[in-house]
């Protein structure tokens, strides 16, 4: 049965799922309509708000008494915020006034940094915006329907930017590029590639069977563009992913050898074609394969570099998160990336922000949409493959990349997944109850 909230707000799941891609992709379109810059960066700030809002929103009626109660599943979300909290007020008690959470307070141990300004201010807005969406999917999407329509919607937002960019732009493609005039993409400009495959690529899939036609043209569509953006924005971690989610599916759906056996013509075409890929030399295929081979590969990786310097800072925020409040971008210093970067791992990145208590609720939740799901039936098979699928994928992203940590769509396919699992668990317990 869905959880009540107050309220009936089933057909709401779409449009927060719209809002939430958007606040992922608005820079694209800043970026391809910069007449409209002004009013789309205005519609990305009302959507933060208003995201923020609603984990507010929820949580004051969980103490009025106004909401039945939340799924045990939902639980993470709540405690994230918990743990991001008490950081940062151990660091307003630590500085002695609430000044820091001022829009224009400037962090200077961040100095020239991405996140100099109103640090604390974003870092509520972001993680309260991104647990309230989590904690309202997982705990108001009541059937499947429901989560096709987010699918489909989210597909959509997704795939219009790839499009556009590609007709208006398309000597972007098989190149790596982040800034582009006044434009700044992180990871470039087919990172949203990376966005729709981590996020809602292998949901999709676990739901396709139940999908209209409508619904089935717009998601196959959609996959494949997606993954072709992976590859068009050169990123290896991308590839990683691919591959490995698709290894993971293989061997936990249990056909591995005989779907291989099935595939053998595909998988015959995919080896002649990378061969003339590389016969003919194509660039794009070319610039990937020359990812693999540059100079920071091996020992001396800038990931494996960071992970080190902020590895040996560990015990300053094991326990409740950095003395500097969640700012993790200036603690190691490396010469030929700037004195400031990213540790590009979720792992380490909960840890900084919010202590052991954040990243042990973060995995958590990774594994409740791993394994909470049992192999009862069929169907409840192949949607437990997906869902494993899809977090083995995630996890070589989120644990290698930057990506996959703070962005609000992985939270919103987090809520969704976790609604999916209530659904199949509600449906076999009425089935059961039939027999």
């Amino acid at each position: 049965m869905p959880i009540k909230l107050g309220i009936n707000k089933t057909n709401y799941a779409p449009l927060l799922c719209a809002m939430a891609v958007y606040l992922v992709t608005y820079n694209y379109y800043s970026y391809l309509f910069p007449p409209l810059s002004s009013v789309i960066f205005l519609g990305y700030q009302i959507c933060k708000l208003f995201f923020m809002f609603l984990f507010v929103w929820q949580i004051g009626m969980a103490v009025l008494g106004k909401i039945k109660r939340f799924s045990g599943m939902s639980y993470p979300f709540l405690f994230i915020m918990v743990f991001v909290a008490m950081n940062i007020a151990m660091v307003v008690y630590d500085k002695g006034s609430l000044s820091i959470l001022s829009r224009n307070y400037n962090m200077k141990l961040a100095y020239d940094t991405n996140d100099q300004f109103g640090y604390y201010f974003s870092i509520l807005n972001t993680w309260m915006g991104n647990m309230g969406l989590a904690l309202w999917l997982s705990n108001n999407v009541s059937d499947g329907k429901q989560i096709n329509k987010c699918l489909y919607v989210s597909m959509w937002l997704l795939i219009i930017p790839i499009i556009l960019t590609m007709i208006t732009h398309p000597e972007l493609i098989g190149v790596r590029v982040s800034n582009l005039e006044d434009s700044t993409f992180g990871g470039g400009i087919w990172n949203i590639g990376v966005f729709g495959f981590a996020s809602i690529a292998w949901l999709s899939v676990a739901q396709y069977p139940t999908m209209n036609r409508k619904y089935r043209k717009i998601i196959g569509f959609g996959l494949v563009l997606i993954v072709f953006a992976c590859f068009a924005g050169l990123s290896r971690t991308s590839i990683f992913m691919v591959v490995a989610s698709v290894g993971v599916y293989f061997i936990r759906s249990r056909k591995t050898l005989k779907t291989i056996m099935n595939a053998y013509f595909v998988i015959i075409l995919v080896i002649l074609l990378l061969i003339v890929m590389y016969a003919i030399k194509l660039p794009m295929f070319m610039s990937i394969l020359e990812r693999f081979t540059d100079d920071t590969s091996g020992t001396q990786n800038v990931r494996l570099l960071l992970w080190e310097g902020y590895i040996s800072y560990v015990d300053e925020y094991f326990w409740f998160g950095a003395p500097e409040g969640a700012a993790y971008n200036y603690y190691y210093k490396i010469e030929h990336l700037g004195e400031h970067f990213l540790p590009h791992s979720a792992v380490i990145n909960y840890l900084i922000m919010s202590g052991i208590g954040g990243l042990l609720s973060y995995l958590s939740i990774l594994l409740i949409i791993g394994f909470r799901l049992k192999r009862k039936s069929k169907e409840t098979s192949y949607v437990s493959s997906c869902m494993q699928a899809w977090i083995g994928g995630y996890c070589i992203l989120a644990f290698m990349n930057q990506t996959g940590f703070a962005q609000i769509i992985f939270y919103m396919a987090f809520g969704l997944g976790i609604a999916l699992i209530r659904i199949k668990e509600n449906e076999f317990a009425i089935e059961g109850r039939g027999k």
